[in-house]
């Protein structure tokens, strides 16, 4: 699996606020994921590891399942369409000023035909979903 890419931030709030709001996907994930129109639990129970999401991207219905869950540390959203799988990796880190370290790590494997189109499903998602870490700090220092 090779990385995507990667980013971080530092959001100004403390780590239980900030992975409260990662976490509550089906009212949150909108609002930093700028090309997720919206992000439904496909599964039953609290948020865990298995837990499963249904939203739409590029156009197309998708599913999403979380398969490392940490709480107030890390979280990976694994999505597999057919040949191709996208594991994107959200990390939080408490510093010492209470403000909340969060960064991503996006990796994705393609096999069989899919690895002729990889570059370019990589570059997609990179211009895609790159920059949503900023975003999710201007969202959750605004509703300060």
């Amino acid at each position: 699996m090779s990385e995507v890419f990667s980013e971080s931030t530092v959001v100004n709030e403390n780590i239980e606020e900030v992975w409260g709001f990662l976490i509550d996907m089906e009212e949150n994930a909108s609002k930093w994921m700028p090309n997720i129109p919206y992000m439904k639990k496909s599964s039953t129970g609290q948020v865990n590891n298995g837990t499963s999401f249904t939203f739409k991207a590029r156009g197309k219905e998708q599913t999403s399942t979380i398969t490392q869950f940490n709480p107030n540390e890390k979280f990976t959203l694994t999505s597999i369409q057919g040949d191709f799988r996208a594991d994107y990796t959200y990390s939080l880190t408490k510093q010492a000023d209470n403000t909340t370290k969060v960064s991503l790590v996006a990796k994705c494997e393609a096999s069989g035909m899919m690895k002729m189109v990889a570059p370019l499903i990589k570059i997609a998602i990179k211009k895609a979903d790159g920059g949503q870490l900023n975003t999710l700090k201007k969202v959750i220092e605004k509703g300060k």
